[in-house]
């Protein structure tokens, strides 16, 4: 009897907890139903041309979509023919890290699919899919903080077509979408945290460290600024009850995840903390160049209408950017959002959302409110971005929420009178408000086939087959960064959002009157306004420009080509148009590497281009010392290079004397040399390259890049994955015996 009487108690615990899980499972079914529904409807035209590319109208369709492929769809070919990832771009910007890039995302696994199948599509399916996550999380974190079913269906739907949010998807900044589409998860975590911090670090650690792999950092510096907060307040409000168990309990777990969470991105944190330190940002941006993309005071009319500040083109034509400082929240979800505010108040943990949603809102308006200052002053990390109208991202999540409540405080006023009613309103109001955030993604997004590269392209098979390894500079329209990796042209303008300072050197020498765009290789470069020793220097040979309509000053130029290319398909642009231009050679300019005898010490007390256009390019190189003994030195050599891999290739050189080995790519923290053996030291070349002292003889040298901290980083994230591991699984394990225990007294276990 005993036995029977157990067995049968643990099997009514089975059952209660199957149908607990089986009506969860339902209801995550039914809002992932609804949500893909959603999706549908934004991104209609995508769903009706599943190979198409997902674009803006703005720009004919040409958007920041290139500057992410420009890293994965060349290293992916590499893949596809040697098996192995290449941790170094050489086709861009005299080269440039992939791995320890910010903005690479290589260990987020959704990026992983690009590997898979890689087509243009499927970086804006990719996008796609992440607003419908976006939208999920935000289901399950409003339900977590008390909202009943349907209204938090609206707030997921609400989520998913956030105008802020279709408009960077229009402007193709995949890293962004796909770290700010973890806003909402990352407070459902902090909620499940903060209820049983025991069984809650996993998943909030998880929840912080995806958005840090993902690519993009800031919108990741400010979820996690915005949590700490919300933690402490619970911690607090657990003292003043005088819980002081689950207070010891919330520090000690909330310690535990933060370790975890460091030790899981360390594979990607580390190499960029490296890089970064070596960037143009490593010293902050100031707060006037920070926030000269954010919202004005007059750009609340497009609270009402989007485009009350111009459309994406006029924006941008007025040297601004739409998708920056758009604060269009869509006018059915703003009215609900006002009115879950008025209803939060009160409530301590809607009122934290309200309090959130309105410090977002004034930090994204930078220079205009007083609160972005102060944190770009005080506090450490903020100084590192720029554009603080980022955080309406956050808004925009909390915003739904909100407006999630504002639609339940509506139906619970009706449901006194008429149930059937006041569920008819719901679907109203939701209804209503998709139908108008999909006008506004109708206004803003578009999709064309192919858009990113063309597989024919006449100009870079030209180029391709010049003999050397000189570099062009050439517009992106002619021949965008990924159509470089893919083809093998060198380009000496690239798309490269936080450049190292050695790169940034290279093209302040280069020129003292181009805008940043035209670095950048969106705008034409004018060749008289160039300097030919840096020109000679770094290698380029080849000038791609549209038409000129006056002959180049410089006799180092001479024109000996013209013709057309087809242009990238985009919406508004006829089919079959083409882009016509002219190609420049220059002449004599060095080759990729070669050998020099004498050394010149660089002055800190002038500018590195007044020390360039002094130097005997082939007879000199600028370095900090001079590290080779007195006494004869080589006369100018030019090196074979024998490239084996883009991080990884051979210099071969026969030298009477000592000399200095330069390498005219560029000088970054990672790279090694050694020689029979032996490291050898790489210096900084010429401001920007770099050079190795060798002695007389042949020789072969070997040059790797592997990044800094990559290999600490790896074991870090390796362990912290496995303590994450066991960490989720002893925390299933107490999750389910505390169900049983609940079930055994007939207590069903809260539906997550």
């Amino acid at each position: 009897m005993p036995g029977r009487y157990c067995a049968s108690e643990v099997s009514s615990a089975g059952e209660a907890v199957n149908r607990s899980l089986s009506r969860s499972s339902l209801a995550v079914g039914g809002a992932v139903t609804v949500l893909l529904l959603v999706a549908a409807a934004l991104f209609g035209e995508l769903v009706s041309n599943p190979t198409a590319v997902l674009v803006g109208k703005h720009r004919q369709g040409q958007n920041d979509l290139l500057a992410f492929c420009s890293t994965w769809l060349p290293a992916q070919a590499t893949y596809r023919e040697t098996g192995r990832w290449p941790r170094w771009d050489d086709h861009v910007l005299a080269g440039r890290p992939i791995a320890g890039n910010p903005q690479a995302a290589l260990w987020y696994p959704p990026n992983w699919l690009i590997v898979v199948w890689p087509y243009p599509a499927t970086f804006g399916w990719i996008m796609v899919g992440h607003h419908v996550w976006l939208g999920l999380g935000t289901v399950l974190w409003v339900r977590r903080l008390g909202l009943g079913r349907g209204a938090d269906l609206l707030a997921g739907a609400f989520a998913l077509g956030a105008p802020y949010f279709v408009s960077h998807a229009s402007e193709g900044h995949f890293p962004q979408i796909e770290v700010a589409s973890w806003i909402p998860w990352a407070f459902w975590a902090c909620e499940c945290f903060i209820r049983n911090p025991r069984r809650g670090w996993p998943l909030l650690t998880m929840t912080i460290a995806c958005p840090l792999l993902a690519g993009h950092p800031q919108e990741a510096f400010y979820t996690v600024v915005l949590l700490i907060p919300c933690v402490l307040i619970a911690t607090w409000r657990q003292a003043r009850r005088g819980e002081v168990s689950r207070v010891t309990a919330t520090l000690t777990a909330g310690v535990l995840a933060a370790i975890t969470t460091i030790g899981l991105v360390s594979i990607d944190v580390l190499p960029i903390s490296v890089y970064s330190a070596g960037s143009v940002r490593s010293a902050g941006v100031d707060a006037a160049s920070a926030a000269s993309q954010s919202p004005r005071l007059d750009h609340l009319a497009q609270l009402w209408n989007p485009f009350a500040k111009g459309t994406p083109d006029e924006a941008i034509r007025a040297n601004r950017y739409y998708w920056e400082s758009m604060l269009y929240f869509g006018v059915i979800p703003l009215g609900l959002t006002l009115i879950g505010i008025a209803t939060a108040i009160g409530r301590w943990r809607w009122t934290t959302v309200v309090v959130l949603w309105g410090a977002t809102l004034l930090f994204a308006f930078g220079e205009s409110t007083p609160l972005f200052p102060f944190l770009h002053a005080y506090v450490p990390g903020f100084s590192l971005f720029r554009s603080p109208s980022r955080v309406l991202f956050h808004t925009s999540v909390f915003g739904a929420a909100l407006a999630g409540m504002g639609c339940a405080t509506v139906c619970h006023a009706i449901r006194a009178r008429s149930t059937v009613t006041a569920a008819g309103i719901a679907i109203i109001l939701g209804t209503a408000g998709v139908f108008e955030l999909t006008q506004f993604a109708q206004r803003v997004l578009a999709v064309v086939p192919g858009a990113i590269v063309r597989t024919e392209h006449p100009l870079a098979q030209w180029l391709r087959a010049q003999p050397g390894d000189d570099r062009v500079l050439v517009p992106q329209e002619l021949l965008n960064d990924a159509e470089a990796g893919l083809f093998g042209v060198s380009k000496l303008q690239g798309y490269e959002p936080v450049p190292l300072v050695t790169q940034a050197r290279l093209f302040a020498a280069l020129t003292d009157h181009m805008p940043q765009q035209a670095l950048l290789g969106f705008n034409p470069l004018d060749a008289d306004q160039l300097d030919t020793t840096v020109l000679e220097l770094a290698g380029v040979k080849w000038l791609i420009t549209p038409p000129r309509k006056r002959n180049l000053q410089s006799n180092r130029w001479t024109k000996i080509a013209t013709g057309t290319v087809p242009r990238l398909p985009g919406p508004g642009r006829p089919q079959n148009s083409t882009f016509a231009y002219e190609v420049y050679r220059f002449n004599d300019p060095l080759p990729r590497s070669y050998v020099v005898g004498l050394a010149k010490a660089f002055d800190s007390s002038r500018t590195l281009t007044e020390q360039l256009r002094e130097l005997e390019a082939d007879r000199e190189v600028l370095l900090v010392r001079d590290v080779l003994p007195e006494g004869p030195r080589a006369d100018f050599e030019v090196a074979t290079i024998r490239q084996d891999f883009p991080d990884e290739f051979v210099v071969e050189v026969t030298t009477k004397h000592p000399g200095y080995l330069v390498v005219r790519d560029t000088d970054a923290r990672g790279w090694s040399a050694t020689l029979k053996g032996e490291r050898l030291p790489v210096m900084n070349a010429n401001g920007s390259f770099k050079a190795v002292p060798l002695p007389a003889g042949t020789h072969e040298v070997t040059f790797a890049f592997e990044p800094p901290g990559l290999a600490a980083g790896r074991w870090l994230t390796l362990l912290s994955l496995t303590v994450l591991v066991l960490g989720g699984f002893s925390s299933a394990r107490r999750s389910g015996a505390a169900n049983c225990r609940r079930s055994t007294t007939g207590e069903l276990p809260p539906a997550e």
